[in-house]
């Protein structure tokens, strides 16, 4: 508490005394602005002249005080003029704002540091209200489908979404507002009308009520991905087709063997036979050596199948 008029200090508390270094005596010497070294005379009484005319019943100011030591240290100033029956005075609630003033600092570092990364990594990064409007969209969403900010908020996002991945989407977004991260793929319209597919993360957020309160979305293009996916899922489809038509004529080519051999080389066999025992049978006659010469024809000429149908059962 101070005087109103001579501005010097009535009446200080003790934790007050303790962190600034002085004693209630010399603080009774000492008015605001030997503790307030960023105000002059002038400027302080152009401060509280506000509350000198009734103007404002109580403000609200940031400065720092100076200890006796020297060191100084930020502050919240609560002001307000107190009009009892002794002479008015000013009665002052003051709060060393440093840690907050630090955590404040590092939150600011760290959402630049947090906008920076997402303002230049080509993942989409969006953060949505439980409606579904955008609280922010990271640049590299709108380098991606070539939309401007205005254009994204001109239109639904259901608009953008391909009609076949709405029904996932919305089951997702149920999940999602029920506290659950998802993971899913679904496709994303572009200015030009193409579509480009992308892997959406979703984490749920929640407020201090411990209700969800906003969507943190991260997204990857994933376009070549599907691309390549689909070129394998083509690929093994036609591996399949000429599989099977690798079997059907290797089972084309077994049923020609097979009417080679019965054929040709079984009546070949069937004659060597026939004259083998035709030689067992009769005596040894001028005609025998016919008979012999004319199975050992027939040998050479199934010889001669044989080595045919080896070439043609031999890999090209």
């Amino acid at each position: 508490t101070f005087d109103a008029t001579s501005l010097r200090f009535v009446r200080v508390n003790v934790g007050a005394q303790h962190n600034l270094g002085y004693t209630m005596e010399e603080l009774c010497l000492l008015t605001p602005l030997d503790l307030m070294p960023e105000f002059s005379r002038r400027s302080f009484e152009a401060l509280i002249d506000p509350l000198h005319a009734g103007w404002k019943g109580r403000m609200v100011f940031q400065t720092v005080h100076r200890r006796k030591n020297g060191s100084t240290y930020p502050i919240e100033v609560h002001l307000q003029l107190a009009n009892g029956s002794e002479s008015p005075c000013f009665v002052a609630i003051i709060q060393d704002i440093t840690e907050r003033l630090r955590a404040e600092e590092a939150l600011r570092e760290s959402e630049a540091r947090y906008r920076l990364l997402s303002d230049n990594t080509d993942d989409f990064v969006l953060l949505n209200d439980t409606q579904g409007n955008r609280l922010y969209v990271s640049p590299s969403y709108f380098r991606a489908t070539g939309l401007t900010l205005e254009e994204m908020q001109r239109t639904d996002w259901r608009t953008r979404l391909h009609p076949d991945d709405l029904p996932l989407i919305e089951r997702t977004r149920a999940a999602n507002l029920a506290g659950e991260s998802t993971l899913i793929e679904h496709r994303v319209r572009c200015k030009d009308g193409s579509w480009i597919w992308v892997e959406l993360r979703c984490k749920p957020l929640t407020g201090p009520d411990g209700r969800v309160s906003q969507m943190l979305l991260s997204s990857r293009d994933i376009t070549e991905r599907h691309r390549i996916s689909e070129e394998l899922a083509t690929s093994r489809e036609r591996l399949k087709v000429l599989s099977r038509q690798l079997i059907a004529t290797q089972e084309s080519e077994r049923r020609h063997l097979a009417r080679e051999l019965h054929d040709e080389i079984g009546q070949s066999l069937t004659g060597i036979k026939l004259n083998l025992k035709a030689l067992l049978q009769s005596p040894r006659t001028p005609n025998s050596e016919t008979l012999i010469a004319d199975t050992i024809a027939v040998v050479e000429q199934t010889l001669q199948q044989v080595r045919g149908l080896s070439l043609d059962l031999r890999p090209s």
